[in-house]
């Protein structure tokens, strides 16, 4: 009858292991579960993110672009009013002749701004 007891008693303590055990894994399965949603709530984050970016970027080429027709068109009225004002033997004014440059530099930078989304 002793051996039985001490077999019981055993098999009780092996019991309790892998209970203890079991206990373990349903911690670490749980911890990972929560891990698991952490990332999928990251990612769709990011693929949010990315959306309005791209969203954003179709937008803005459109409007650089017409920037860019804009400040063309300023620049040959330019032109044509420098050739005008030497016909004439006038000086055209010298804030006419600043937006003139900065209407160059515009079309420069917007174009850059253009290649540089058309690369993503």
């Amino acid at each position: 009858m002793s051996n039985l007891n001490t077999i019981l008693n055993k098999l009780g303590k092996i019991e309790k292991i892998h209970e203890t055990n079991l206990g373990k894994h349903e911690v670490e399965l749980g911890i990972i579960q929560d891990d698991l949603k952490k990332i999928i709530s990251a990612q769709k984050d990011f693929e949010n993110a990315f959306l309005v970016i791209s969203a954003a970027r179709q937008k803005a080429i459109p409007i650089m672009k017409n920037s860019i027709t804009t400040a063309e068109k300023f620049l040959v009225q330019v032109e044509n009013a420098k050739k005008i004002a030497k016909e004439l033997g006038v000086n055209l004014p010298k804030d006419y002749l600043d937006l003139n440059q900065k209407a160059g530099v515009l079309v420069g930078e917007a174009q850059d701004i253009i290649d540089w989304l058309n690369k993503y």
